[in-house]
């Protein structure tokens, strides 16, 4: 679990760390390049990667969840970032910038979908928010050194030399990626990396009951502690009841089920909550690339910082993300999403209008600091709803909803950046104007996740008369729309979302979903 979480953390960190190394200088090379409309053309910049980003998460989402294979999307995904540097590093057209920022969004969506799925595989379930959050700490880590690493070596050495270290980087990771053992290729040998560790800790303690040994989905006869791996001649040979290493377990139907994203897409329509999650990521996605495209020029217009000064302010928006994504997973865990989204939201969205006033810098910089440090504590609770989701939808994996996730967070990154960039050459007030528009979005997402988020959403907690529960619908003040219902409560077995009490869930009538 531990080492799966390092390479993700690892990957993100890389992932981000190339993509932001052009924020501060891209304005600069434009110019040197006596390009027009700096703005305009950074936000088409920004879009081409979310481009690549939204083109190529279906087929590997898809590819992922369909062969169960997570290491050979994240490798791929490792070449197409190295071949993206380059590219950026040669290029003196605009159009040659803008396909290696598509190739990049490539890359990008190997980690976000195959990467994510890979803990999420490796990791028990009650611990899924906290490794999530410890994992998204990488994307924040990146954002941290690439700026203003990028604005110090493109000062000293040239514009080259920030993709050199880029590169660089990613060698590192591509060793630890190489490095990664799948959980299909672990249970084999007696290892689940997802099991809980205090059960199977229970099951060794307790040999003899048989009726209470932890199996692995797809082995329904054999436990873990009667796994055990095949060894050379000399060490140990494998008994009767070992699966030998080179015949792959026998998989249960439900596993072999192969739908397609739109039928991926036609599933999660059916839950409130994925809906709410999904859009809640395109917001996200959209205010965050929004402000980041015309960032650099505000704070070069309005404070006067060159690309080194500029990269050093990122550090005031990314330092207190190190803290909130794995703190708000550990509580997502403990405490339930429906609370966290809740107050990230809650306590977010003043500081998006707070920093339209003008004062200091060190004025604007604190803002700007709490503003992300609360934003960006959506994300944690959000991949953990994700997960919970993926469990309730029968033949939609951890790849499907990360894939999504991810196409969510590309198409949202990619609207914010036009659409922000265009503001700032057009609008007078342009900042002001985006700051507001942002509070408006994130207040909707507001009101739809204490209405939706959680087995219990909040809002349901408050007004508990004014919900009536009618087999497979509730009806939320008057508007019925479809509960989720976990596969174990569809067989008569309620399943508690983490940190809440259990709560009886008749026996639906309906069919799978």
């Amino acid at each position: 679990m531990w080492f799966t979480t390092f390479v993700v953390f690892l990957g993100l960190m890389s992932d981000t760390l190339v993509y932001s190394i052009i924020i501060p200088i891209i304005p600069f090379r434009l110019q040197g390049l006596r390009y027009h409309h700096i703005s305009s053309r950074l936000g088409w910049l920004l879009f081409a990667y979310s481009a690549g980003l939204v083109i190529s998460t279906p087929p590997l989402a898809s590819y992922s969840e369909r062969y169960k294979n997570r290491q050979v999307p994240l490798i791929l995904a490792l070449v197409a970032l190295i071949l993206s540097q380059l590219f950026l590093m040669f290029a003196r057209r605009f159009w040659l910038m803008c396909v290696a920022r598509i190739i990049q969004g490539i890359s990008s969506s190997g980690v976000m979908t195959a990467g994510l799925a890979l803990l999420c595989d490796a990791t028990p379930k009650k611990h899924i928010g906290r490794q999530l959050g410890i994992g998204m700490a990488g994307f924040s880590v990146g954002l941290v050194v690439g700026p203003p690493v990028s604005g110090a070596l493109y000062s000293k050495f040239g514009y080259r030399a920030p993709f050199y270290f880029g590169m660089a980087f990613a060698g590192l990771d591509l060793i630890a990626r190489l490095l990664v053992i799948e959980r299909k290729h672990a249970i084999p040998w007696g290892i689940d990396p997802a099991a809980d560790p205090d059960e199977a800790r229970a099951k060794r303690q307790n040999p003899g009951n048989d009726s209470q040994a932890l199996l692995i989905p797809g082995i329904a006869s054999q436990s873990v502690g009667s796994l055990n791996p095949p060894t050379v001649a000399g060490v140990r040979t494998a008994q009767s009841s070992e699966i030998p290493i080179t015949q792959p377990a026998p998989v249960d139907d439900a596993a072999q089920q192969i739908i397609t994203p739109l039928d991926v897409l036609l599933r999660l329509v059916t839950s409130p909550r994925a809906v709410v999650c999904i859009f809640s990521t395109f917001v996200y996605g959209l205010v965050y690339s929004g402000q980041e495209s015309v960032l650099v020029l505000h704070l070069a217009h309005t404070y006067h910082l060159d690309a080194y000064k500029s990269g050093l302010a990122f550090i005031a928006a990314v330092v207190p993300t190190l803290l909130s994504m794995p703190l708000t997973g550990y509580f997502a865990d403990n405490k339930g999403a429906e609370w966290v989204s809740f107050l990230a939201l809650l306590l977010g969205i003043p500081w998006w209008g707070v920093i339209t006033l003008r004062g200091s810098l060190a004025q604007f910089l604190t803002i700007y600091a709490f503003e992300t440090l609360f934003t960006s504590g959506l994300v944690s609770p959000l991949m953990t709803e994700l997960a919970a989701v993926s469990r309730t939808i029968e033949g939609v994996g951890y790849a499907h909803v990360y894939g999504s996730f991810n196409l969510a967070f590309g198409v949202g990154s990619s609207v914010g950046p036009v659409l922000c960039g265009q503001i700032y050459d057009n609008v007078r007030h342009a900042w002001t104007v985006i700051s507001l528009i942002t509070v408006g979005l994130l207040a909707v997402c507001l009101v739809l996740s204490i209405t939706f988020t959680g087995d219990r959403p909040l809002l349901q907690r408050v007004f508990g008369p004014f919900f009536q529960q009618k087999g497979g619908l509730v009806d939320v003040l008057g508007m019925k729309v479809l509960k989720d219902v976990s596969l174990s409560e569809r067989r008569g077995q309620p399943e508690p979302y983490p940190g809440t009490p259990s709560i009886p869930v008749p026996q639906p009538t309906y069919g799978r979903v």
